[in-house]
C-alpha cells in the first residue's frame, strides 16, 4: 500500500483476552482481531511502514518464514484499509 498506516482515532478497542475487539461507531461494525492481527494493529501507529511492521512481527514469530510474514502483514494492512480501520501518511509521524 505504501506509506505509514495509522489506526483511525475514532475507533474504539477493547481487549478480549489475547484478541482485540475494534468497534467502528461511524459504520456500526465490529472487527475481532486475533493475536497476530492485534500485533499488526498496534504497530499501525503512523511511525512504522509496512516493512518495519513485518520485521517486528517476525521478531515475535522467529520460526515463521519472513516472506510469509511480509505477505500476511501486507494482506492484514490491506484488509484494515479496505474496512476503513487505518489511514496512511506519506511521512512517518515519528518525532525526535
Amino acid at each position: 500500500m505504501g506509506g505509514y498506516p495509522r489506526i483511525r482515532l475514532s475507533l474504539k478497542a477493547e481487549e478480549l483476552g489475547s484478541e482485540l475487539l475494534v468497534y467502528d461507531e461511524e459504520r456500526r461494525l465490529y472487527h475481532l482481531l486475533n493475536p497476530t492481527a492485534r500485533l499488526v494493529w498496534q504497530l499501525c501507529d503512523g511511525v512504522h511502514d509496512e516493512e518495519e511492521i513485518a520485521r517486528e512481527v517476525g521478531r515475535h514469530y522467529p520460526s515463521v518464514d519472513p516472506e510469509k510474514i511480509r505477505n500476511d502483514v501486507a494482506r492484514t494492512i490491506r484488509t484494515f484499509s479496505e474496512n476503513g480501520l487505518v489511514v496512511f501518511a506519506t511521512e512517518s509521524a515519528e518525532t525526535d
